[in-house]
């Protein structure tokens, strides 16, 4: 059997609970276009892409505030990816990383500074882990986000051999 490489793009979505006379629905919240990341970033439903954005009942000032809106998402959470690359890399790594699970390390690596609090980067990166690590931790393992939070943290990053 080969192996062939693939790209994939993918999303991540929460569902909306139905409220009284709404049917419930699926809002997208983090689109990934594939190609190692080199494909970038697409503009979810979360930021007001709906299916009626091109009509002309959407004012301009809405249009700018919903892409702004993404912009500063984007720039946050590539911040929060470089946080997670940072502390994957051997050198950075925890000395006690082998008996850290997976919610303890978020904790440990979160941004705390004020500069961070000011811009948000705490919200962002809480955002991110629950957005993004957790589901995609938990796809990879194929186990629930309880399992996945209670992990230990060297079997996602992989062991060091030095």
């Amino acid at each position: 059997m080969q192996f062939r490489t693939a790209d994939f793009t993918y999303s991540f979505s929460s569902v909306i609970p139905s409220q009284k006379n709404e049917v419930r629905s699926i809002r997208t919240t983090f689109v990934y276009n594939g190609s190692s990341g080199r494909a970038g970033f697409s503009k979810p439903t979360a930021f007001g892409l709906h299916k009626d954005e091109g009509k002309a009942d959407k004012p301009p000032m809405w249009r700018i505030w919903s892409y702004l809106q993404f912009l500063i998402f984007v720039f946050q959470y590539v911040f929060c990816f470089l946080i997670t690359l940072y502390h994957s890399l051997p050198f950075w790594r925890s000395s006690n990383l082998e008996t850290i699970v997976f919610r303890d390390w978020v904790n440990h690596v979160a941004p705390r500074s004020f500069v961070a609090r000011l811009v948000g980067m705490d919200v962002a990166w809480q955002s991110y882990v629950q957005m993004v690590l957790l589901p995609m931790f938990s796809a990879v393992c194929t186990s629930s986000a309880l399992d996945v939070v209670n992990h230990p943290m060297e079997e996602f990053l992989g062991k060091l051999f030095l």
